[in-house]
Parts: structure tokens; sequence; C-alpha cells
């Protein structure tokens, strides 16, 4: 089951939760607003120092998943690993404008969610890259 299957039919199984069940719940997504910003919170486009632009296949999976914004981690185990992989990220959406945007904001990932394009949000899981240097934390924000 592909995630497009999957996240269909766990829709359906709770539209049977909502008053007037699932008949109703779908047809007031039929109403819903046609831009919507759909986050996928684990994803890579690509592995660092993949070429690009990415490849015809890539890009048409990505317009074919629905995701109009992803959570990309950048951060790696040293400060110089984690700036090349900011810089990588960056050249990827410099490589596809039409396709992809750096979010900085909720506006950012808004405005990519109506323009068809998918919002890069850059993300940490650690603290390792800033070492023993707080000050680094406004590097990276301004990056």
């Amino acid at each position: 089951m592909h995630r497009r299957e999957f996240v269909s039919a766990a829709l359906v199984g709770l539209a049977g939760l909502q008053p007037g069940g699932p008949a109703s719940a779908l047809a007031a997504g039929k109403n819903a607003p046609k831009t919507r910003i759909v986050i996928d919170a684990l994803s890579s486009p690509s592995d660092f120092g993949d070429p690009l632009p990415l490849s015809a296949d890539a890009v048409r999976d990505v317009r074919a998943s629905g995701v109009t914004a992803i959570n990309w981690t950048v951060s790696s185990r040293t400060f110089e690993t984690t700036v090349a992989q900011i810089a990588f990220a960056q050249a990827l959406v410099e490589s596809d404008p039409g396709l992809w945007r750096l979010a900085r904001a909720h506006a950012d990932m808004a405005l990519a969610a109506a323009s068809g394009q998918v919002a890069v949000l850059l993300g940490f899981q650690h603290t390792e890259p800033l070492g023993e240097r707080g000050e680094r934390l406004e590097t990276f924000r301004r990056m």
C-alpha cells in the first residue's frame, strides 16, 4: 500500500466517526479550500551531494505526492558538515525554483502551496553542530 492509499483509507475510516457519517464528511472535504498545507516531517527529496536538479522521475514523484512542505533534517554531528548540508538544500531550491521554495515562516509555506511549489523547512535533530558556541544558532538562522 502506498502512502496516498493509506491516507485515503484512513480518512475514509475517520469520516465514519463524523456526524452524518462518511458521506457528509467526504462531501465536506470536496467543499474545503483547494490550497492545503501538507507537511512531510521526515522527508528528504535527495541524498546530500546527489546531482541537481532532480531527475524528471523524482520531480514527478514529488508533485504526485500531494506534499506541499517538507521538514528536511540538515543537522549533522559537526558545524562544517551542517553548513555543507544547508548549502546543498539551498542549491536544491535554486536548481528548480518552480518546484521548491525555502521556507522561513508559515507565510512561505502558504505561498508555496498556493503556487504549486514544495516548501523546504531546514530542520535540526540535535544541537551538536553548535558545539560550545551558542552564537552559531544565529549563524544557522541567517542561512
